[in-house]
């Protein structure tokens, strides 16, 4: 993916269009959920295991249920 680097084994994010740092929900499952659609765009043939591996690590249960509801949000929402 474009907006990944691996360096030393470590995986990090990057997002140029990020102007601030927030700490709310809100704000974290925007963000999960701008990575579940790349995801699901770019490398659909894994995205199954690769999402299903990613719910499994965040540790943030909050967060995945907002990325749900604002998904659900959408007008054309998969449900």
């Amino acid at each position: 993916t474009s907006n990944i680097i691996e360096k030393d084994g470590e995986l990090y994010f990057i997002d140029f269009g990020l102007a601030y740092n927030s700490h709310t929900i809100e704000d974290k499952a925007t963000d999960v959920l701008v990575l579940k659609k790349m995801l699901k765009s770019t490398h659909w043939r894994y995205f199954d295991d690769i999402w299903n591996a990613f719910k499994k690590e965040y540790a943030d249960a909050a967060v995945l249920k907002k990325t749900e509801d604002i998904e659900k949000r959408a007008r054309y929402a998969e449900h």
